[in-house]
């Protein structure tokens, strides 16, 4: 069921943030418009600043502020963790005004057993 602009006041207000289009998160100030699914998923995303908890994991610092005080999200993928595990992090949904739309995103992984899935 998509929503369709009221007036065209909604239309210039989107025109204006361009620069940063819906979807767009550096987590410093929360997760935005994003949420972490707490069901149809087998654990959860944190939001984190610094190191991990687990050893030679994570990343050192984030990639927005690039120290130890800049936040990020990350899941913990040692133990009890299991392969095939699922761990949603979800957007709002989103009219978009234009043909084509791209994502990207930064990601740190370490260990032989990890894998990404979008």
């Amino acid at each position: 069921h998509r929503h369709e602009p009221q007036s065209t006041a909604k239309s210039k207000i989107a025109k204006l943030t361009v620069n940063n289009p819906p979807g767009s998160c550096d987590f410093e100030d929360g997760l935005c418009n994003l949420r972490d699914v707490q069901r149809d998923d087998d654990f959860n995303w944190i939001r984190q600043k610094g190191h991990t908890p687990s050893i030679h994991t994570g990343p050192n610092t984030d990639h927005t502020l690039k120290t130890q005080d800049g936040h990020y999200m990350y899941i913990e993928s040692s133990a009890p963790r299991s392969q095939g595990e699922i761990a949603i992090l979800q957007t709002s949904w989103m009219v978009l005004n234009e043909d084509k739309c791209n994502i990207s995103f930064w990601y740190h992984m370490v260990g032989d057993h990890v894998d990404l899935e979008l």
